[in-house]
């Protein structure tokens, strides 16, 4: 098993144990801002290059029940991306809480992932989390919950 995998290798993957993983009762609040093209440049990796639209795309998630193991919380850091023309998101960290999901998902899929300490909270109306590692927070997110997302671009853009 090497780091580089074939199409074919990842959709195996991506089958989990007896068939795809499952998050059940999952909680999840994902944020997309718009940053400054510098900063997208400076952080993405060759042979990727910036998209028209610098967009950040972040989210807290928490995991209470999988068909591969314990609960766990994750959060990421995404930018928008091209590779010879194709848009997609390259993932710049994804803290868990669990040894298990940071092995799986690093050594299977190729995750940043890192032990870290993730807080979500959802009341009737809103939610807040963070992720820090360390002592660095590398991000907080409130919101209120209105039971949409605040622009239909968002949909097509993830």
């Amino acid at each position: 098993m090497g780091f580089v995998k074939s199409r074919d290798e990842l959709r195996k993957n991506a089958r989990g144990k007896g068939g795809l993983y499952e998050f059940y009762d999952a909680e999840m609040l994902a944020v997309m801002w718009e940053t400054k093209p510098q900063i997208v440049k400076r952080l993405l990796p060759p042979p990727l290059k910036p998209v028209e639209k610098p967009l950040v795309t972040a989210f807290i998630a928490n995991y209470p029940r999988t068909n591969f193991g314990p609960q766990y919380s994750e959060g990421a850091l995404f930018l928008r991306a091209q590779f010879d023309g194709i848009a997609g998101n390259y993932c710049l960290a994804m803290p868990v809480t669990r040894d298990t999901a940071m092995a799986g998902g690093r050594e299977e899929f190729g995750y940043p992932k890192k032990m870290a300490d993730i807080r979500f909270k959802r009341s009737a109306n809103s939610v807040r989390g963070s992720v820090e590692r360390h002592g660095v927070r590398f991000f907080e997110v409130r919101a209120k919950l209105a039971g949409k997302t605040n622009t239909e671009e968002f949909q097509s853009i993830v």
